[in-house]
Order: C-alpha cells, then sequence, then structure tokens
C-alpha cells in the first residue's frame, strides 16, 4: 500500500510539474508580443488623450536611439576595418604556425618589423592603406600569439581537424547546390578532409534521388568524403522543419566517424543553407579560430553573412534589406558577450552530439542550437566572431510584388527566432548553476533585441508622430511641442550621416560587376537607401511583429523554404 502511494506521489509531482512547465512556457510566449504591443498602443492612446505625456515618452525614446545611432555606427565601422585588414589574410599558414608558437612569435615579428618600415617609407604613397591593414593584422596576431604561449594547453596540429559540411535542403535547384559544393572546391584547405553531406527531404520523391546521383558523379572523388542522406518524413516529435533534415544527417556522419575511428572532438561541423558559397579562405580561418581557443569544444563560429550571389539582379528594396541583415551581423560580432549563432555556422561536433543535435521541432534552428549547448554546459558557451564571411542568395520572386510577400515571409521566419525565447527561459528556471546576473543579462538582451526590431520602425516613422497630429491646441503651446520635432530632425540628421557610411560601405564591400551588367546599376546602389524609410516599417518591423503577435496567440508558424534564384 505504502509503494502504491509513493508511486502516486511520483506521478502526481510530475503531472504538476509539466502542468506547470505548460504555465510558464504560455507566459514567456506572450511576454514579448504583449510588451511590443503595450509600448505602440500604448503611445498611440495617450497621443488622443493626453499628447503631452506622450510626447514626453516619444523624445526619451528620440534621444535614446540618437545615442543607440551612434554607438551602432562606431560599431559597424569597427568592425568592417577588423573584416577588411584581414582579408587577405593567408589563415592556413597561421594554423601551420600554431604547431610552433615560440617560431611563429619570433617570425610575426619579423614580419612586423618589415611592415613597419614599409609604413614609414610609403606614408605618402598609394600603398599607404593596404600597408597599414597589414601592419594592424601582424600586430593582433602577435598578440594572440604571446597569449596563446602563456596558456598551458596547446593547440591541435591543423592536420588533424576534419570540418563536416551540411546542406540541408528541400526541392533545391541542382545548380544552387552545384554551386555551394563548388566553393567548397576553391578553397584553400586540404580536400581530403573535408566530409560533404547533401541532406535531402525524402518526401521529395525521385527528384532528390536523381540529384544526388548527379552530385555524387561530379563530386565524389574531390572530397574525403560525399555523402547525401534521406530524411524520412512523418518521424515522431519531429516537425518539417530544416533542424528535422540536419540532424538525420549529422547521425549519419556520426556513425561515418566512428567507422572510420575519427575523435569527435577533431571534427568542425559546419551546417549551410543550400545557397551558401564560402570563401577560399573560411575553412582555414575556422580552423585558426578553432586551435586557438583554450575551450574550443565549447565555442561556436559564427562569420559574416553576405547575400551577394545573386546581387546583381536582385531589386533595390531587396538590396537594401539584405545589406542591413549584413551590417547587423557585423554590429553584433563587436560584442562577442551578446553574439548568438544566426544562419550558416560553424560548431565542434563533439558538443553538437553531447548537446543533442539541432531541435527536430522548431524553425529557428540556428540560434536553437546556440542556446541548447548553452543550457548544456550550464552558461560555459559562446559565439566566436570570424573575421570571414559566406555569400548566400537574395531572394527573388517572378516580380516585384512576389519578391516582396516571399521577403516578407523569410523576414517573418527570421523574427520567428523569438521561440527560443520561452525554451531559454524554461531553462533557466531549471538550471541553478548559470548566475543570476547571467540569467539576467541574456533575458533583457533578447526582450530589448525583439522588441526593439517589432517597435522602432513603426515608432521612428508612424507612431512617434501621433502627439504631432493629434495635440491640439493645448499641445500646440507646450514646450514638448517646442522641442519634439527638433530633437527628431536631430535624430533624422544622423540618421542620414549613418546612412550615409552604410552607403560608402555598402560600396566596399560590394563584389565586382559583372561584364553584362550595366554600369548604370550602380546608381541604383546609391540611391536605394532613400527607401530605408519606408522598408524599416513594413519589411523589418511588421514581420516581427507578426511573429511574435502568432506567438503570444498561440498560432505556431510552419516552416517555408525561401526558393534560390
Amino acid at each position: 500500500m505504502i509503494a502504491q502511494e509513493n508511486e502516486h506521489d511520483i506521478l502526481k509531482k510530475r503531472a504538476d510539474s509539466h502542468h506547470g512547465a505548460v504555465v510558464w512556457r504560455r507566459i514567456f510566449e506572450i511576454t514579448p508580443g504583449f510588451l511590443s504591443w503595450f509600448l505602440l498602443l500604448a503611445v498611440a492612446f495617450f497621443a488622443l488623450t493626453d499628447p503631452i505625456p506622450a510626447a514626453v515618452f516619444v523624445i526619451c525614446f528620440y534621444l535614446f536611439w540618437f545615442f543607440r545611432l551612434i554607438y551602432m555606427t562606431i560599431l559597424l565601422v569597427a568592425s568592417y576595418v577588423v573584416l577588411a585588414r584581414e582579408r587577405n589574410t593567408n589563415w592556413i599558414e597561421r594554423c601551420r604556425d600554431l604547431n610552433n608558437v615560440s617560431v611563429a612569435i619570433k617570425r610575426a615579428q619579423e614580419r612586423l618589423s618589415k611592415h613597419e618600415e614599409e609604413v614609414k617609407h610609403a606614408q605618402r604613397t598609394r600603398e599607404k592603406v593596404p600597408i597599414t591593414r597589414r601592419l594592424h593584422s601582424e600586430t593582433a596576431y602577435l598578440r594572440r600569439l604571446e597569449h596563446l604561449a602563456q596558456t598551458t594547453e596547446q593547440p591541435f596540429d591543423f592536420r588533424s581537424i576534419y570540418h563536416v559540411v551540411l546542406f540541408p535542403n528541400y526541392r533545391e535547384d541542382i545548380h544552387i547546390l552545384k554551386s555551394a559544393l563548388s566553393s567548397l572546391r576553391e578553397t584553400n584547405y586540404p580536400l581530403e578532409r573535408l566530409i560533404v553531406v547533401v541532406a535531402f527531404e525524402e518526401r521529395e520523391g525521385e527528384a532528390a534521388h536523381a540529384k544526388a546521383d548527379e552530385l555524387s558523379r561530379e563530386f565524389k572523388e574531390i572530397f574525403f568524403n560525399l555523402m547525401t542522406s534521406f530524411h524520412p518524413d512523418g518521424l515522431p516529435g519531429e516537425r518539417q522543419v530544416k533542424g528535422a533534415n540536419a540532424t538525420w544527417a549529422a547521425k549519419k556522419v556520426m556513425e561515418f566517424l566512428n567507422e572510420e575511428k575519427i575523435a569527435f572532438e577533431q571534427v568542425l561541423v559546419s551546417c549551410f543553407d543550400a545557397d551558401t558559397r564560402v570563401g577560399k579562405e573560411y575553412f582555414g580561418c575556422l580552423t585558426y579560430n578553432f586551435l586557438i581557443r583554450p575551450n574550443r569544444l565549447h565555442c561556436s563560429f559564427q562569420p559574416i553573412p553576405v547575400y551577394h550571389n545573386n546581387l546583381w539582379q536582385a531589386p533595390a528594396f531587396a538590396r537594401i534589406l539584405e545589406t542591413g541583415s549584413s551590417y547587423w551581423q557585423l554590429i553584433e560580432s563587436a560584442n562577442p558577450d551578446h553574439l548568438v549563432t544566426f544562419s550558416s555556422h560553424s560548431m565542434s561536433f563533439q558538443a553538437l552530439v553531447e548537446s543533442g543535435f539541432w531541435p527536430v521541432d522548431m524553425i529557428s534552428d540556428d540560434s536553437a542550437i546556440f542556446w541548447k549547448c548553452f543550457l548544456h554546459y550550464k552558461g560555459n558557451y559562446r559565439a566566436i566572431p570570424m573575421s570571414a564571411t559566406v555569400s548566400m542568395n537574395i531572394i527573388i520572386g517572378k516580380n516585384w510584388l512576389d519578391t516582396f510577400r516571399r521577403i516578407y515571409v523569410q523576414k517573418r521566419r527570421w523574427a520567428w527566432g523569438i521561440e527560443n525565447f520561452p525554451m531559454v527561459m524554461l531553462g533557466f528556471l531549471e538550471t541553478r548553476e548559470i548566475p543570476l546576473i547571467e540569467k539576467a543579462r541574456h533575458t533583457l538582451k533578447m526582450l530589448e533585441s525583439h522588441v526593439s526590431w517589432a517597435t522602432w520602425g513603426l515608432m521612428l516613422t508612424l507612431v512617434g508622430w501621433l502627439p504631432v497630429l493629434f495635440g491640439g491646441r493645448e499641445y500646440g503651446f507646450s514646450v514638448v511641442s517646442y522641442h519634439l520635432p527638433r530633437i527628431a530632425q536631430m535624430i533624422f540628421n544622423l540618421a542620414t550621416v549613418s546612412m550615409l557610411i552604410s552607403a560608402i560601405l555598402s560600396f566596399m564591400i560590394v563584389p565586382k560587376r559583372p561584364a553584362r551588367v550595366s554600369r548604370f546599376r550602380n546608381l541604383s546602389f546609391a540611391f536605394q537607401w532613400l527607401l530605408l524609410p519606408l522598408i524599416l516599417p513594413v519589411l523589418l518591423a511588421l514581420p516581427a511583429l507578426d511573429a511574435q503577435t502568432r506567438l503570444m496567440l498561440g498560432r505556431y508558424l510552419h516552416f517555408e523554404v525561401s526558393r534560390k534564384v
């Protein structure tokens, strides 16, 4: 009788615990959308009923964004400078140097002295800038080597590192996949250390098998191994999402590594979109960043995504959006303590296995895997920014309207990353080992970034002007009515300067114009930034608000594949 009562108590506690988790999950699902709508509706309500407090709030909001815009512009320029100075770095050579750090320090000191002499000699020549970049690059590299020499743990020999490259896809054009694999073939890294996996969905049918056969015939002998996998549809606990396909493929890779007796800690896995093209030095840069980290197995590595594959064919509003996405990632990379993996990313295969692979029921698998690892390792996990880019496609539809719709759907899917918030909050409640201050920092960062995403474009362009439009006579004679337009003008003047800086950087990053593209196409690159005030509320704020509202109401989003051209 006592045993039965104990069993009953255990079952009851489990049921109560499950019920509590469901309640807390719903609270956390509601919170971001509630905050966004509360902020927008509160300003609109007071603008109609009591405009002076609403105007005071808008002024405070404008001042906040005045300082934030300065901060973001500084970070953008600083991150671009770091990216530019490492553009021509031979990362494989640096990986070789790590086999003997003391010898590498002497070589770096010699190169640094040589570059210093070149700078002095060429101060008034056109070679001043690139030489200065090499000088800064070598200085940073020497500091890293000196720091590494003081640590007790020596890095691996880079020749022992294998790279697994996953391309989960569904109904992608064969030319898109061939282009991605061809970029791997051109990398400055030993191809016998690359294990490439093209992960198809079984529900695609015979077309997937035909593409797998064609890719195998063309690329089978190039890499250490070219694998193809076919993810079954309808497995228990899964949804039709990219993470389920990637997880199925990664488990096939795990079996292969065990057969080949390759240790997981010597393997880096990169999960790429089907259209991702890597630069020539990508894997060298990734390997170097992996080897120099004392806590290398507890790190993800985040390159800068750029959307250059079909840049010259995309309409202006699509280009400006994706350029903004690249800029945002540059800004985030300047603050690694808050960096979370996004889109194409890399990580230790051992960490992937120990954390339980990508989630099979979530759309935002790229950021969710970071948080899974963060919770699994009790906060001892971080994302490392890389001075390397990966290039992807801009979404292009049949016409401008179709392109607009497809981009809206894509941005809403990106904003659906807010689905991580309930998962992370529940993990924080269950994990006592993570310090409270660390939990608070990440919680505020997630809420601030997503609520800002959904509101600040609307506040700056629409809602913030409601007190002016509906203020009435009493408001017109107030001090607030005098200051609000002037502060708004100050904000927009600074935004113009920031926009000009962004436009200049976009010309410096953009790839060389193809011969078949008219020279007049460059003009559209200059004037595309004028579309920014229209794009902010429509294709940035609204998709984010849409995603948060769906999560708040429990109308969960379904994964929709972005068609590549």
